[in-house]
């Protein structure tokens, strides 16, 4: 078992980044065959178009000019004020210069659904490593984890696939209460519950559930 002051094996970079390559490669085998599909296709539909509309929406404001805020594309001529719309922002903003870089939303929409689900299994496994040690019984909670029914049934969402904020939010906080102080550790569970929130406060709640 590692506890949380010690380095295992595995948190070294190479290591980290092989682990975390499995689970890309599972995403791709799990997810197949939108993998060969990438730029014509997205997994799932409903709240995916939502998703893909709010990256040319910020991407059109962000490089045209205009208020993020307010559309007149809906509900036309009048409008209608997208203050209280959910556009996941940690989603969206880094959507705008892949747009810019690649051209194509659906693509940028299937690299970041991806990446969400690969980054959740990973992180899943670095908190489960914490318990179950190193080796496969963590690996397998980080599958079971990012490929439950669950996840891949909110799929649609973008900012519902970030759940791997969860736990990396949870390894902080045990680190802030195993600690002397914890000052350090609590700052770091804090950016990462803001990152959840600004993902989909949904996944901000649920990490606040967990305390």
């Amino acid at each position: 078992m590692t506890s949380p002051s010690e380095k295992p094996e595995l948190t070294k970079p190479k290591r980290g980044l092989l682990i975390f390559a499995i689970y890309l490669v599972l995403s791709i085998i799990m997810s197949w065959p939108l993998t060969a599909h990438l730029t014509t296709h997205v997994p799932y539909g409903g709240d995916t178009y939502q998703t893909i509309w709010d990256f040319y929406w910020l991407n059109k404001c962000m490089t045209e000019g205009g208020d993020i805020f307010f559309t007149n594309l809906m509900f036309a001529p009048e409008g209608i004020s997208l203050a209280l719309h959910d556009m996941t922002w940690l989603n969206s903003l880094p959507s705008v210069p892949l747009q810019i870089i690649l051209g194509n939303r659906i693509l940028v929409f299937n690299l970041l659904w991806m990446l969400a689900l690969s980054l959740s299994g990973y992180f899943m496994y670095l908190y489960a490593r914490r318990h179950l040690g190193d080796g496969i019984p963590a690996f397998a909670a980080g599958c079971m984890f990012t490929f439950s029914s669950y996840h891949l049934h909110h799929g649609a969402q973008l900012g519902n696939m970030w759940i791997g904020w969860l736990p990396l939010f949870q390894i902080y906080i045990e680190d802030a209460l195993q600690t002397k102080g914890g000052i350090k550790a609590t700052g770091k569970a804090a950016i990462v519950l803001a990152i959840a929130g600004y993902t989909h406060w949904y996944t901000a709640a649920f990490c606040l559930f967990q305390l």
